[in-house]
């Protein structure tokens, strides 16, 4: 397999079709997330692209790396405030071994090299499921290379096989969850709500109630939220629009008597309808917004046939209620095997080393 290598955005944007085909309708791995990511998060001097695509003999794309330089680490598109759960290389179903041993000897070549990734001491790989047998392959090939690897676990998604029905699903749930379905259902059938899905004309509207629905739920629990970060939501409304246009994407919004009380983003990928942000005006706990805005969520998926309702990323312990089984979300790092990256890792692991110890002490008195 031959590889080439992307250092513009420009030029890979002429190359989208390509990137999505081997994307497959994956959301999280199509051009229209990463590179609206890229353009909000890796602007600044110290960043630049290192996209790694692997061809086959007649230029046909067959894997895709969406890795970028940051400093000196070495990263993938989507990593940090956007939460881009299941995170992996891109290829086509066939081509993942052979892609992903093609990529371990380049990064072993070029780290430490004169090149990209000649300053670069670590590569992260953040948000990545703990079961997933092809990323897990991708690593153990990084560490008979000599990348030391450290790896911790994030917070799980949770994830619900979805029925024909759900009034199947809701024959799983217990009792006291039954009581709260029946009641979200007989909310919903009041004449005073609505229920809107954004369309192109009305997304402006429809998207700042979304914002300002997750904002107002965010501080009222003492937190900031994402949309306060003006980069963040420059980034998903790009990628909402983009997913959009691809058919992988929808913003709800509920409203009684006129007033929004609940917003959810759905994304779509391959089988799985993923709730990926939510928001519910606090005034109207009472009501239990957030269950309303679930159960309509996941009627949509199943009158759209999807296999799976994924919650992702987050331990919150409403997500356990419906009857979804957890995947654990690690981050990866590695330390490649050039001297100048070992020996800052040697620091690094004497220093945390002194500071647990320290720590230790401080406890045990």
């Amino acid at each position: 397999m031959k590889l080439k290598i992307f250092n513009n955005l420009d030029q890979l944007n002429t190359e989208s079709q390509h990137w999505n085909r081997v994307a497959d309708g994956r959301s999280f791995f199509t051009w229209q997330w990463c590179s609206a990511w890229f353009q909000q998060f890796g602007n600044d001097a110290e960043d630049r692209l290192h996209v790694v695509v692997g061809v086959d003999q007649d230029g046909n794309w067959l894997g895709i790396a969406p890795l970028m330089v940051s400093g000196r680490k070495l990263r993938f598109l989507g990593s940090g405030t956007a939460c881009t759960d299941y995170t992996n290389l891109i290829t086509t179903p066939t081509a993942y071994r052979a892609f992903a041993e093609s990529l371990v000897k380049h990064l072993s070549t070029e780290f430490g090299s004169e090149g990209d990734l000649s300053f670069v001491d670590v590569f992260e790989i953040e948000g990545c499921g703990g079961n997933d047998s092809n990323l897990n392959y991708f690593c153990e090939l990084l560490q008979l290379r000599d990348f030391v690897k450290h790896e911790t676990e994030t917070e799980g998604t949770w994830k619900v096989r979805l029925p024909d029905s759900f009034e199947q699903l809701n024959a799983t749930f217990s009792k006291s969850m039954r009581r709260k379905t029946k009641a979200a259902r007989k909310r919903l059938a009041q004449p005073d709500v609505e229920i809107q899905f954004a369309k192109p004309d009305t997304l402006d509207p429809i998207w700042s109630t979304f914002v300002e629905l997750h904002q107002k739920r965010r501080n009222a629990i003492g937190q900031s939220g994402c949309f306060a970060d003006d980069r963040f939501e420059r980034f998903l409304r790009s990628a909402v629009v983009g997913l959009m246009g691809l058919n992988c994407a929808d913003l709800v919004v509920i409203s009684k008597s006129s007033i929004p009380i609940a917003s959810i983003l759905l994304i779509y990928s391959g089988e799985t309808c993923m709730m990926y942000q939510s928001g519910i005006d606090p005034a109207h706990a009472a009501s239990e917004p957030g269950y309303q805005s679930v159960m309509v969520a996941i009627e949509h998926a199943i009158e759209k046939n999807f296999m799976f309702f994924d919650f992702l990323r987050g331990d919150e312990p409403y997500k356990a209620r419906w009857s979804t089984t957890r995947e654990s979300i690690l981050r990866r790092k590695f330390i490649p095997p050039n001297m100048s990256a070992q020996l800052k890792h040697g620091t690094w692991v004497i220093g945390r080393s002194i500071k647990n110890y320290v720590a230790h002490l401080k406890g045990a008195n």
